[in-house]
């Protein structure tokens, strides 16, 4: 029996595989910046955010050129004035502890425009029956006193291409040494208010001086220096006092009616534009200033926002009216049949005969908004003193020459968050 042997099975050949050791992935960093803003100094670190995070080396930080800034790396921040608005990119080299190898982190930096360059210059339509300029002022010199008065388009009707409601009045007679100022605020939701400003400050300025020219004007002035002697004697001043109220109500009184009698005529006038009384609504400062020799008389009437007081060297101001406000924020009262009764002049008319007189200023809420805020601080001396030292200092009133109007039209322009009204200010000083 033959036996057969089995022949062995070959065997594959195997060739051995390397697995690679897996290389830990280095953690990734994120950092942040604050915001900027042209036209202001920026400074400020490059804050890591990442919670728990390794030690790590920032090698270089990239900036866009041309941005306006420049990056420390020792300090790990940025500082320079920006020169561009918009959203840029940082990127942050940075290695971790026990690594070599460079990683890098993109950081968002928002850099905020100048919020003057997002308004709109857009000039007002000049062939508008009711057009005026968008920028007028005046300097009249008196006795003793200058008088500065400017008027400026605010931002939000320049935005718009629409007009400036606002308007002013000066003048000075020499004659019998009255000066007469007076401001008005054309309403904003009134379409034909820069027109019903324009005839309370130009016709009632015509007005006021026809007036103080004449009997009116005398009575005025006989009742002032009465009251002077019954003060230097002692006596009773009740009378007296009624008297002049009673005088400044046969004149700034009857100017305010006049004016308020205009407006009406003006929609008759005036047909083919559809406009009614309101249409032209708009508040109304009318003041009246004279020198004695034993102080200032400084008297006003007073409908509407805005504000008008006397500054005096060692006392507080005095506020010569009150402001009058609605039911809701931005609502006030306008000139009207309503304000022009004998009543209601007598109550608004208010004068004092100052000893110490230092200034007069008359201005719409375009002014008195950004500088006292609420009505209950324009009882505020520091806010007057505020007022009067960022103007004097602004518009060189020392100087007392005859470009102080136009300084003043240039001081018009400040700005302040939130406030964009037309802007009217008069100085008697």
């Amino acid at each position: 029996m033959t036996t057969l042997l089995q022949q062995p099975v070959p065997q594959p050949s195997i060739t051995p595989t390397l697995i690679p050791v897996p290389i830990k992935p280095q953690p990734a960093l994120s950092f942040r910046l604050a915001n900027g803003k042209i036209g202001v100094e920026y400074r400020s670190k490059i804050e890591l955010v990442t919670q728990n995070a390794p030690a790590y080396l920032v090698k270089g930080i990239e900036v866009p050129p041309q941005l306006g800034l420049t990056s420390d790396v020792a300090l790990m921040d940025l500082s320079g004035n920006p020169t561009k608005d918009g959203d840029f990119k940082i990127v942050v080299w940075y290695s971790v502890a026990g690594s070599d190898s460079a990683q890098s982190a993109t950081v968002n930096l928002v850099i905020n425009p100048d919020p003057k360059s997002l308004w709109k210059d857009l000039p007002s339509k000049q062939d508008d029956p009711y057009w005026k300029p968008d920028l007028v002022s005046l300097t009249v010199q008196g006795e003793d006193v200058l008088m500065a008065a400017a008027s400026k388009r605010g931002r939000s009707h320049a935005h718009v291409g629409s007009f400036r409601d606002d308007d002013f009045h000066l003048a000075y007679l020499p004659e019998d040494r009255w000066h007469i100022a007076i401001v008005s605020d054309g309403a904003g939701s009134a379409k034909y208010s820069r027109r019903g400003s324009q005839i309370i400050c130009n016709e009632g300025g015509a007005r006021l001086q026809e007036l103080l020219s004449g009997a009116d004007g005398q009575s005025l002035i006989q009742a002032v220096e009465a009251l002077n002697t019954a003060k230097d004697s002692g006596t009773a001043t009740e009378g007296l006092e009624r008297q002049i109220q009673n005088m400044l109500y046969t004149t700034i009184g009857y100017t305010a009616h006049h004016v308020t009698r205009l407006l009406q005529d003006e929609c008759k006038t005036r047909m083919d534009l559809g406009g009614v009384f309101k249409d032209y609504s708009s508040t109304a400062i009318i003041g009246l200033l004279r020198r004695f020799p034993f102080g200032v008389l400084c008297a006003a009437y007073w409908v509407g926002d805005g504000a008008v007081g006397i500054l005096k060297g060692g006392n507080a101001p005095t506020l010569l009216g009150e402001a009058d406000s609605g039911e809701f924020s931005g609502q006030t009262r306008f000139i009207d049949p309503a304000e022009v009764t004998q009543e209601a002049l007598l109550k608004r008319i208010r004068f004092e005969v100052a000893t110490d007189f230092k200034a007069m200023l008359l201005m719409t809420d375009g002014v008195s908004d950004p500088f006292f805020e609420t009505e209950a601080n324009l009882v505020n001396p520091a806010k007057w003193a505020a007022l009067w030292d960022d103007v004097a200092g602004k518009t060189n009133l020392s100087l007392r020459d005859t470009e102080v109007g136009m300084r003043m039209g240039g001081w018009l322009d400040f700005w302040s968050a939130g406030n964009h009204d037309d802007r009217t200010l008069a100085v008697i000083y």
